[in-house]
């Protein structure tokens, strides 16, 4: 279904692109000074297909972890996020010792309002995922576009929180861990756009210092990522600052 609408997603902004540059208001994806006023530009596209897969993917989840979270179930909420380690096709090597170890914790049930942290977490990744899901109407928009970039570094900044708590010490699955990567494309694409759609715009234009945030925010979390992938081929952890817990019950 989610691949539907993003195929669905990409069509009509392809159309309304071609629509646009058929008329005249555009020169199309190749145009070398595109306006605010121009249709959908081919990184647009890119850009609204990845925030929308995010948002949704956000929006889902915030859905599912709230349902365990105010069923205060903790297990379930674990079971979900900490895909690589506890979830139904875990392969991990620490999966089995894992699974044990929170299966005796909370063998029993769990307190009152247990779950109400998590609840707060599941909010803030709906509404995160709003925020994502409204790119493409930031960028159709001859006025809002300017602020698409701003807007976006809401789900951007979320993700630097999941990274850092969840990728770091990699207990997400491999479709959470992606979205790293495509935030970071969406962001970086939007960006592009707006430096683009914006740069005559004489006070409006993006200063020197915006420009350049745009261009390299998106990369850092990309960098990151990256970072920590090649640490852990080579047995390095750039993060380890951030893995103070003791984990030889799990490894040992």
């Amino acid at each position: 279904m989610i691949l539907k609408l993003l195929i669905a997603l990409t069509f009509i902004a392809a159309v309304s692109a071609d629509e646009k540059s058929g008329s005249g208001e555009s020169e199309g994806p190749s145009a070398t000074n595109i306006t605010p006023n121009d249709g959908f530009q081919w990184y647009e596209i890119l850009a609204s297909v990845c925030m929308v897969e995010w948002g949704l993917i956000h929006v889902i989840g915030g859905f599912i972890i709230g349902y365990h979270a105010l069923s205060n179930n903790p297990m379930g909420v674990y079971e979900g996020v900490y895909g690589r380690v506890l979830g139904p096709d875990a392969a991990d090597a620490r999966a089995p010792k894992m699974r044990q170890l929170y299966n005796d914790f909370h063998a029993g049930s769990s307190p009152v309002y247990a779950g109400r942290i998590m609840f707060q977490h599941a909010f803030n990744l709906f509404w995160a995922g709003v925020f994502a899901l409204a790119a493409p109407a930031f960028i159709a928009s001859p006025i809002w576009n300017r602020f698409t970039f701003m807007w976006c570094l809401v789900p951007y900044f979320l993700d630097w929180g999941y990274f850092l708590a969840i990728d770091v010490p990699f207990l997400g699955g491999v479709m959470a861990e992606c979205q790293t990567y495509i935030v970071s494309i969406g962001l970086f694409c939007i960006g592009y756009g707006v430096n683009e759609r914006w740069k005559n715009a004489g006070d409006a234009a993006p200063g020197a210092g915006e420009e350049y945030a745009m261009w390299v925010a998106p990369c850092l979390l990309v960098f990151a990522g990256l970072l920590q992938r090649l640490g852990h081929v080579v047995g390095f952890a750039p993060f380890g600052f951030l893995l103070p817990e003791d984990t030889s019950s799990v490894h040992a």
